[in-house]
């Protein structure tokens, strides 16, 4: 039983498309990095001449033109409901994506899980004096903040907390549960506690980087704008932390295998309790499933693990003209997952890991933001290490709450203190999601449909297709729009 991560884990009227003078290549980048740096820097690669750079614009020569048809792959699915990061949508340019060479299970020791994560957060911190960390309280992010406090300690660094003051599903506020934990465990850091009236700030501006991967657009403008008012050189997250170290689906061969019955038990009964049959007969499945040729092997896990990304949407959001290039790009994507799989010989467990990782530690945070955002727990060799620990690991049945059987590693990297203020449960903010993006997004005159990349949908529909398509429609337009006004052209 899979537990996500933290987060979320993402006015006026708009102008009509109006034809614009093309700017000389040096302008066009000059405005680009004045208006966003690209600090967070993906780097990219030209399709014809291999060649790579941090801007994706000094790749192209001429105007630049932007893909409607790579935009459009992650408005359906398997792409909008498994959040893989949008792809860059410059004509000519991809994003190059090169995963570890991950150690096989059982390579790796737990014992050096301290020493491996602490490693990754100063690979992240590099060589800044002013650390900030996003903060929730969460064991992701509550790992990242008390390893970067004993770094900057140890090394003289100021270290900054930023909590996002939202209600989670209880009604507690977040600012209010990070000042609790913050005292019992005596973290030297200052607290910065955002207010959460998104309707009164600002949007990010544009960035040639490509489409955003966050939802919450506008406090994450506000958060980059505060860490970097406070002389903040990196911004640390606990993105990836639940997909990196704890419990995935599958795992019941591997607890046999370990013979930890009383794990067993337990796992198990996790699903049992979670009302989730399919699960749990897929767990019986996965014990013969190694026994089978690759490719039935592969087409049973993918039933099991993709069901809900392989569904398509109640309603098409993209026009005619793309259904055939989305269905196209899901044809070559599982291709490409089953070969991933053949290759690596990938039980259904490890595939599980490999999956909750890639495709988001390619793009795990918002590009061309104007300071360097990163997660130790995507640092490569972070990654690499945790590929290599024992699966029957991941899994701890006791005593404590149900949500922490899932995450024992996460207990190593954090002190006993924390066991008395830890959350219970999995905090979400589902609820404030859906009034945000409903609220960001345009009642009509969408460029998207201008375009002919949308069909005409009222953004409630939009919501009940999928909930998160407000806003992933909404950076769409966001970014459409920051590059028509950039000079550049779709095609």
């Amino acid at each position: 039983m899979p537990i996500p991560n933290e987060g979320g884990h993402r006015g006026g009227s708009p102008r009509p498309i109006q034809a614009r003078a093309v700017r000389t290549d040096t302008a066009q980048r000059d405005m680009a990095q004045a208006r966003t740096p690209l600090a967070q820097r993906p780097v990219f690669i030209a399709d014809r001449t291999g060649e790579t750079a941090n801007d994706p614009l000094s790749l192209i020569d001429g105007t630049p033109r932007f893909s409607l048809e790579k935009i459009a792959i992650n408005l359906e699915n398997p792409f909008l409901e498994a959040e893989f990061p949008p792809a860059c949508p410059w004509e000519g340019v991809s994003r190059l994506e090169e995963p570890v060479s991950g150690h096989r299970p059982g390579s790796s020791s737990v014992s050096d899980l301290r020493d491996a994560f602490r490693d990754a957060v100063k690979a992240c911190i590099g060589e800044a004096d002013v650390v900030a960390v996003m903060y929730s309280g969460g064991l992701d992010s509550t790992s990242v903040l008390v390893t970067a406090a004993e770094i900057c300690r140890a090394e003289g660094r100021r270290l900054l907390a930023i909590v996002w003051n939202l209600d989670d599903q209880y009604g507690v506020p977040t600012g209010q549960l990070a000042h609790r934990q913050l005292k019992a465990m005596e973290v030297p850091c200052e607290l910065k506690v955002m207010p959460v009236d998104w309707r009164s700030l600002p949007e990010p501006g544009w960035s040639p980087a490509g489409i955003r991967i966050d939802y919450y657009t506008r406090l994450h403008r506000a958060m980059v704008d505060l860490v970097a008012a406070e002389g903040a050189e990196v911004l640390l997250t606990g993105v990836g932390g639940d997909e990196v170290l704890a419990a995935w689906q599958f795992m019941t061969p591997d607890l046999v295998a370990a013979r930890r019955w009383r794990d067993l038990r337990g796992y198990q009964l996790g699903f049992v309790k979670g009302d989730t049959v399919v699960e749990l007969m897929a767990e019986v499945v996965s014990g013969g499933a190694r026994a089978l040729p690759p490719e039935r092997s592969f087409d049973l896990y993918a039933a099991f693990a993709f069901g809900r990304q392989l569904r398509p949407l109640p309603s098409p959001v993209v026009t005619d003209r793309f259904r055939p290039v989305v269905e196209a790009a899901a044809r070559r994507w599982r291709r490409a997952r089953f070969e991933r799989f053949a290759a690596d010989r990938q039980t259904w467990s490890q595939a599980s890991l490999w999956d909750s990782i890639y495709p988001l530690a390619y793009a795990a945070h918002p590009a061309g933001v104007p300071i360097y955002e990163a997660s130790p727990f995507l640092e490569p060799s972070f990654i690499r290490y945790a590929l290599g620990l024992p699966i029957a690991d991941r899994f701890r049945y006791s005593k404590a709450p149900p949500y922490h059987w899932y995450k024992p590693l996460h207990f190593r990297l954090l002190p006993e203190s924390y066991l008395a203020v830890a959350p219970t449960y999995k905090q979400s903010y589902s609820h404030i999601f859906r009034e945000y993006e409903l609220d960001m997004l345009p009642d009509d005159g969408l460029v998207s449909v201008d375009l002919g990349l949308v069909r005409p949908l009222d953004k409630r529909d939009l919501d009940r297709i999928h909930p998160r398509l407000p806003a992933a429609l909404r950076n769409v337009e966001q970014w459409i729009r920051g590059a028509l006004a950039f000079g550049a052209e779709p095609c």
